[in-house]
């Protein structure tokens, strides 16, 4: 009984645990969406160094990286 008991109770567990992970990796990816949205770079006609604002926005699309 015991152990049976003890095997449903390490299954909960483990799910739950399954269960945070997944919503918290989706938190993370929707926080880093939000923040690359925010970090874009938008293009103005004036400025003349719009290679270095299309590098900086590429480099955000690729996660920084």
């Amino acid at each position: 009984f015991f152990d049976k008991l003890l095997r449903d109770h390490i299954i909960t567990i483990l799910k739950n645990e399954q269960k945070e992970r997944a919503d918290f990796l989706e938190t993370i990816e929707t926080v880093r969406n939000q923040i690359n949205n925010t970090l874009k770079i938008s293009g103005n006609d004036d400025v003349v160094q719009s290679p270095i604002i299309d590098a900086a926005n590429y480099s955000l699309e690729g996660n920084g990286k």
